[in-house]
């Protein structure tokens, strides 16, 4: 791709010009041949779409503090931006069904043996990890990804449980018989004002 500039009338666009695609990203402007796919819209394709569909699904419902630190990642890669590393790093996971990786260290430990179960009334289900991860005031916040239809409604959500949570807690209001993704991420304070977090911990789970 070739480095270009522009007018300012043109900038802030993305257009095409004959063969070439000018396209801005931060605040410079790169050009390049346009190629027309031979094959538009093929199985595989279309399912790289839907993956990466519902990964920006996520990311848009992830919050400030898992946009901090895929943007903090991102800076370690040229003209990388927070949500195309978080992407780039989990597109295979979410076409293969497999766990994401949601967040990476950011300044706390993760939690141990993290683990879930099928709870006993409809829509529970019930979690256990080592106790000690917790201590000293740590706030335990967890994400579940619905993956019989990651495209559905509330099919990302996110649950704030706080401080004191102990093993054996008991997670309701999911859908009943849906398999879930449980995602267990340690911060330093409630998720909305935290400033750190640990690397995501996951576990697969059908809810009661």
């Amino acid at each position: 791709m070739s480095e270009v500039n522009l007018n300012p009338v043109f900038e802030g666009f993305r257009r095409k010009m004959g063969n070439l695609v000018f396209v801005v990203s931060e605040g410079d402007t790169f050009a390049r041949r346009y190629r027309k796919a031979a094959q538009p819209n093929t199985l595989k394709q279309q399912e790289v779409k839907a993956s990466f569909k519902a990964l920006f699904a996520v990311w848009k419902e992830s919050g400030e503090l898992h946009h901090r630190v895929w943007t903090r990642i991102a800076r370690t890669k040229k003209r990388l931006r927070g949500h195309s590393a978080f992407i780039g790093a989990n597109a295979n996971a979410m076409r293969e069904g497999t766990a994401l990786e949601l967040f990476r260290e950011f300044g706390e430990r993760r939690i141990e043996s993290f683990a879930a179960e099928t709870g006993a009334a409809p829509g529970e289900v019930r979690i256990s990890f080592v106790a000690e991860s917790l201590r000293g005031g740590k706030h335990l916040t967890l994400f579940a990804e619905r993956l019989d239809d990651r495209t559905a409604e509330n099919g990302f959500i996110r649950r704030d449980l706080g401080t004191g949570v102990n093993p054996g807690h008991v997670v309701s209001g999911l859908v009943s018989g849906a398999e879930y993704h449980l995602y267990a991420v340690v911060t330093d304070a409630a998720y909305p004002s935290a400033q750190t977090a640990s690397a995501s911990v996951a576990a697969k789970v059908k809810a009661g």
